[in-house]
Order: structure tokens, then C-alpha cells, then sequence
């Protein structure tokens, strides 16, 4: 068997890999800036080994075919979300919707739906939540603090520029 070559350098590499390890991390610190870790580089590395190949994840060669096929026919503007039976506009995002066995394929979906039906089975606190905004400066009067520029405007407290006040 072939030994593998690294993409960028020419190097070996290890099985499943496509870059060597100083090319790799060269790429992971241009993705992530200058101030990363040989330490984070190998904390992703290793959460890359535990989530498995993407064959093992149901994303491998088969599911390729398959969502080639079916992008054919969401181009066409022909296809229909098998979530919410919407119509999927050629052009937007969509993904390749596994059955609840991840063997079967239920067909395309709204990216949307997709996430939505995967975040209904997940526990609550694995879901993501949105931050709320923090609560606006206010002087010592309770009124809100807005920062004044030169050319008349002012900033709010959230750093959106306006013109005038609110009434």
C-alpha cells in the first residue's frame, strides 16, 4: 500500500489524515490566529478522532451519491422539504435528512427543519441559547447613557449610531 503524502508539504502522513502535523497546525492557526496552543490543536485533533469518520457519522460515500441526486432536483426547483412539505427554493440551504435509524434517507430538507427536528430530541442544555443583551448604562438619574460624536449623532448603549433620540 501507498504511503500517504501531505497535502501541502509532500510529508507522510498519519492514516485519515491529509496534512502533516506542522502543516496542520499552521492551518489551525491561521483559522484560529496566532495566539493558539500546540495544546488546542491537539484538543481538536483528538475531539476529531472521538466523533469518528464520516462514514461512521452516516455522511460517507453513500451519502454523497445520494445528496448529489437529489440536489439535481432541488436545482430544478422540484423538490419539496420532507419535514414541513414546503417547497425548497433552489439556492438556499438545505440538507440531506437521515431517517430516525440513520441507515434510510427521509429525502431533502430546509436546513431549518433539519436542526430544528435534531435540537426537539436533544436535551435542553445541550441546545445553544441565545445571549441576551446586556443591560444599557444609565446615569445616575436612571436615564440611559448615549456617547456623543462630533458630527451631531450619538452611539447607544448596544453600538448602534443614530441621529437623533429616542421621543
Amino acid at each position: 500500500m501507498r504511503e500517504r503524502r501531505c497535502n501541502d508539504c509532500g510529508g507522510p502522513v498519519a492514516p485519515r489524515h491529509r496534512f502533516c502535523e506542522a502543516c496542520a497546525f499552521q492551518r489551525f492557526r491561521r483559522r484560529r490566529g496566532p495566539s493558539s496552543t500546540w495544546a488546542q490543536f491537539q484538543a481538536e485533533r483528538e475531539a476529531s478522532k472521538q466523533r469518528g469518520t464520516t462514514t461512521e457519522r452516516g455522511y460517507g460515500a453513500r451519502h454523497r451519491r445520494e445528496r448529489a441526486r437529489w440536489k439535481r432536483i432541488v436545482d430544478a426547483g422540484e423538490a419539496f422539504c420532507a419535514r414541513c412539505h414546503k417547497p425548497i427554493v433552489p439556492g438556499t440551504k438545505w440538507h440531506l435528512d437521515h431517517g430516525p435509524d440513520r441507515n434510510t434517507y427521509l429525502g431533502p430538507s430546509h436546513a431549518s427543519c433539519n436542526v430544528a427536528a435534531a435540537n426537539a430530541t436533544r436535551p435542553r442544555s445541550v441546545v445553544a441559547k441565545p445571549t441576551p443583551n446586556p443591560p444599557a448604562p444609565v446615569d445616575d438619574n436612571g436615564r440611559v447613557i448615549r456617547v456623543p460624536h462630533a458630527d451631531g449623532g450619538f452611539t447607544t448603549p448596544t453600538g448602534r449610531w443614530k441621529w437623533s433620540m429616542d421621543w
